[in-house]
Formats: structure tokens, sequence, C-alpha cells
């Protein structure tokens, strides 16, 4: 090992895995799947799914209970993810490194990224999701807000533990508002989340902030009366109109359907050609019944703030090969915290007359179980 691989592993890497780990939330979140085995982009990763026996039954003491089949439930996920940052760092920004074992701050930044690549796919994952409640354009500022998407998750038979709550800052102020509301007529339970100006565990949830969080623009198909022309065999693909031309739907776009209960979701783009979509994918299935002139409303642009269990989303992360390689030095190192992945790798380029620097990550996220969550639209 030479001085600056040896410098990368026992310096750089320690210094680093932790800002990756602490710069975000949604990882520490779901399900995840982490290998020390290398993978290339495009790989396939099957994750075992937990497993869930049902209720369970009374003892028959004459001819004793047959045991329960375990399922052998799997999801695939694509490592189609792979995010990378290159800067520079000269000689001397490398010595301080080494010598004050502090991580320089293009370093952090680029592993900063990294991260955020990696917390806002799985925030772009509630474009899956059908539920919701609240008021899409008016941030959430009652009790009434949280209680109603737990109740969602209730009647979706949602487990009690694991579920967390991941909001904007706008969201967070509003709530953080109304704890300050509550402590003032004497509810002593909120005054540690005060001082901190942290939301912490309400109503069954644990409660996060994150910048990460972007609305969700619906597409321009929301701005007529729309209804769906006809249900394909499935039921899971239909086709709309209510344009004039060249209106669009958005994956995620949710909408309702005069007389049915409950929301659904268009699982994909699609752009109507004179103001009618031939083709486009919902989910859930659209209930037997349902046909032809029936009315459906699209839910306006809103921010989606998200409650869910842990095995609603899954994230698979894989190390990339760190073989030796002529030009560069390459290591790579696995937080032994979140088990989250990091590969350095850094090359002398004569032309520049310095040193450049790549970290890199390799993953893929999913939705594996869509029932376990809920839209707090804002």
């Amino acid at each position: 090992m030479n001085k600056l691989e040896n410098l990368i592993k026992t310096v750089i890497l320690p210094l680093a895995l932790p800002v990756l780990r602490e710069s975000v939330h949604m990882p520490h979140l779901v399900n995840t799947s982490y290998g020390e085995e290398a993978a290339k982009r495009g790989a396939v990763i099957t994750v075992p799914l937990p497993q869930d026996l049902g209720d369970a039954e009374d003892v028959d003491t004459i001819n004793g209970n047959p045991p329960r089949d375990l399922r052998d439930d799997t999801v695939e996920i694509k490592l189609d993810k792979w995010k990378q940052k290159t800067f520079k760092m000269n000689d001397k920004e490398l010595w301080e490194a080494e010598q004050n074992a502090v991580l320089p701050s293009a370093l952090e930044s680029s592993i900063k990224a990294l991260a955020n690549s990696i917390d806002k796919d799985l925030l772009s994952l509630h474009r899956d999701i059908p539920f919701w409640a609240g008021k899409p354009g008016v941030t959430p500022a009652e009790k009434t807000s949280l209680i109603d998407v737990r109740k969602i998750l209730q009647k979706n038979l949602v487990p009690m533990s694991d579920r967390s709550l991941v909001l904007d800052v706008e969201a967070e102020a509003e709530l953080l508002d109304l704890l300050s509301d509550a402590q003032k007529n004497g509810d002593n339970i909120t005054a540690g989340a005060l001082r901190e100006a942290f939301l912490g565990r309400l109503f069954g949830f644990d409660n996060f902030v994150d910048q990460n969080i972007v609305p969700h623009i619906a597409g321009t198909l929301t701005t007529g009366t729309t209804r769906i022309l006809a249900v394909e065999a499935g039921r899971t693909r239909v086709s709309v109109d209510g344009g004039a031309g060249a209106e669009t739907i958005k994956k995620g776009d949710r909408f309702s359907i005069a007389g049915v209960d409950g929301y659904f979701v268009f699982t994909e783009d699609a752009t109507a050609v004179g103001g009618a979509v031939s083709s486009v994918g919902v989910y859930p299935a659209i209930p037997a019944g349902v046909g032809p002139n029936t009315s459906i409303q699209i839910v306006s642009d809103h921010t989606p703030n998200l409650a869910f269990h842990k095995n609603a989303f899954a994230l698979a992360v894989r190390t990339l090969d760190d073989s030796e390689s002529e030009s560069s030095t390459i290591a790579t190192a696995v937080d032994s915290v979140s088990g989250l992945p990091l590969r350095i790798e850094t090359w002398r380029d004569s032309k520049l007359k310095c040193r450049l620097w790549s970290v890199d990550v390799l993953y893929g996220v999913k939705t594996i179980r869509p029932e376990l969550a809920a839209i707090l639209a804002g």
C-alpha cells in the first residue's frame, strides 16, 4: 500500500463516511440492502421482503395446527443510479488533511452532494403513492392534518412501528408554531420539542424535516373536465380526455373517480393528442363498474410531505470495484453505522498540474409496498 492509498484509507475515508451518513434522513428510514460485494451499473439486486404470516390461529388440541409456509417474497432493484462528483485538491489541502485529520471542504461538499442525490431519489418515490390527505397548495398547519394522514395508514393496516413523517421546511415551521400554541395552553409535552426546534415523535410518527422535498407539478390536464374514455383489460390502464390539444399527465398525478372512494395515481407520463390520452397506467386497478364517461378529478400542484412505514420503499447500495489502476489510486469503505459505502479515486493531471479527486456511489431505489405510505399534501 503506497503512502497516498494509506492516507485515503486511514484518514480521509474515516472522516468522509460520517458526513455521508449524517447528511440525509431518507436512507435511514426505508428498507435497505447493503452488500460488500462489488457491483456494476445496471446490476439487479434481489432483496427479500419481510414475512407476513397473517393473524394468529386458535390452537387445535385435537388435530394440531399445520405449520404456515413461508412466502418467498422478494423484490428486484436495479442499480441504475451511479452518481459522482469530481474536484481538485492541491498538495497543501492534502497535507492539512493528513496533519490535522480534517476533511477538505471540497471533499465534504462532494460527499454531501452524493447524499442529497440518494435522498432526492428516495423522496421522488412519492409519485408511486395514490393515498393522500391535506389540501394541495396549502401548507399543513393543523393537528387534523397529522390525524388525517395517520387515518389513511390505519385504514391500510400499516404496522404501528417504524412510521416516519418527512416534512418540507414550510410544514415544519407551521407545525412548530402549532406546538407553541399548544404549550401556551398548558401542554408541557411539547416543551422539549420547542427548545430544540425539533418535532420529534407526534401522533405515532417520527418526524423529520428534509430540504430536498420539492413540489409535485401536475400535468396540464388538470385544468379541464376530465373523464375516462375506456378501461383496458386488467384495469391498470385507461384512456382519458378533457383537453383541447397536447395537454399532459405526469407520473405521480393523483386523481379521484366520481362515485368511488379513495384516490388513484398515474404511473407514467403521457401527452394528449387532440385533448385525449389513448393509454396511461394507473394504480391501484380501476374498480369494476367504472366505465366510459366517468368523471375524474386530478389533484393540482402540491408539496408531497411523506408519511410511510419503512417497508414502503427500498434502497439498495453496493460497493464499486476498487481494483488497481495504473493511472489512479482507488479505495472503498463501508460506514459501519449506516452501511453506506463510498469509493474515492484520485489521479494526477499533468496538463493542469494538479491532483483530481472523484467520489462516487452506486445504488437503486424502488417502491415495494405503496399501501404503506401516504402523502400529506401542502
